[in-house]
């Protein structure tokens, strides 16, 4: 893919992740609108997009899958994701858990925590990519 398209690509990806993000916090401070399983949603998918954009940059494949842990994973080493693992394991549930009545149904603490995860990925594949 010529460089041009890539750079396209990215930043699309990094929008959808933003938009997704923008839209989780909008639920954190409208919580008489929403339910934290919508703000948890709305945070993994932010975050799974960041790091797929960050794949696409360095032109690495990636699956189709949820797993916030393993996608990080194959991110070159200048494109450091510094969330802890274990709320990329957390944050990777709700991508799931949360479409269907009778799964697990987070609390606000839970959305409050997603959307910060999902801010630290988020950041920090902006910022690696700003940096290259």
């Amino acid at each position: 893919m010529p460089e041009d398209e890539r750079a396209a690509l990215v930043g699309e990806w990094l929008r959808y992740a933003e938009e997704d993000l923008a839209l989780a916090h909008g639920g954190l401070g409208q919580r008489q609108l929403f339910q934290p399983r919508q703000v948890c949603f709305s945070a993994q998918q932010a975050a799974e997009k960041a790091i797929k954009a960050g794949c696409i940059a360095a032109d690495v494949g990636f699956p189709f899958i949820h797993d916030l842990a393993k996608l990080a994973g194959l991110l070159p080493p200048s494109q450091i994701v510094t969330a802890d693992i274990g709320d990329l394991a957390r944050l990777s549930d709700w991508a799931t858990a949360t479409r269907y009545p009778g799964e697990d149904e987070p609390d606000w603490a839970e959305a409050e925590r997603s959307v910060k995860t999902a801010e630290t990925v988020v950041a920090d594949v902006r910022a690696s990519l700003d940096d290259s």
